[in-house]
């Protein structure tokens, strides 16, 4: 089976115009069953942005809506939920909700959380329970996170030390730990 160019490109200029139409939902669909790769040739793909990473896909994860007065609305687009952040009161905010940066932060924990209750999982372990304390650090000129601390208060099980190596392991390759720039500092610690 091969698709129409004719198609393809329709599909191409709509996907990257960020349009949320049919034509954005069969492009997504080539995406994800690698369609795009087996069956249109090359030269129809070679004008799509290329990342360093082979394995890249492109997908439309939120939608931002700027609420005014430094507050936004993100909604996550595949379950709808909501979040809603807000400037820090050290940056002329309200400090309301979370800051952006309070999210970068927080997203670290989470994803080091997420990827060892895979590892756990896989190993069949227990970690409901574990609690993870985030703590962001400023610098400024330029304004940034300068450093991230975590600590993990692990759930009271008996786990050998095999087991919380690789579950330490396991957190620590984390998408997003690996996707923070280096001058980030980042403290993680594991409370057994």
């Amino acid at each position: 089976m091969e698709i129409p160019r004719s198609c393809f490109e329709k599909s191409r200029q709509l996907f990257f115009l960020g349009q949320n139409g049919p034509a954005y939902k069969f492009h997504r669909l080539l995406l994800k069953n690698k369609l795009l790769t087996y069956f249109a040739p090359t030269s129809w793909t070679s004008s799509i942005p290329k990342h360093p990473v082979s394995s890249i896909h492109i997908i439309m994860t939120s939608n931002i809506v700027y609420n005014g007065d430094l507050r936004t609305t993100c909604t996550h687009l595949a379950s709808g939920t909501q979040i809603v952040t807000d400037a820090p009161v050290d940056n002329q905010g309200r400090g309301e909700a979370f800051a952006p940066t309070d999210l970068v932060a927080t997203a670290r924990g989470a994803c080091m959380m997420t990827i060892m209750g895979i590892k756990a999982r896989d190993l069949d372990l227990d970690l409901t329970g574990t609690r993870i304390e985030v703590n962001k650090v400023m610098a400024a000129n330029p304004r940034r996170i300068a450093r991230v601390e975590l600590t993990f208060h692990m759930a009271a099980n008996h786990f050998t030390d095999k087991e919380k190596a690789l579950l330490e392991a396991a957190a620590l390759a984390c998408p997003v730990c690996k996707s923070l720039d280096v001058a980030c500092e980042q403290d993680v610690k594991f409370v057994w």
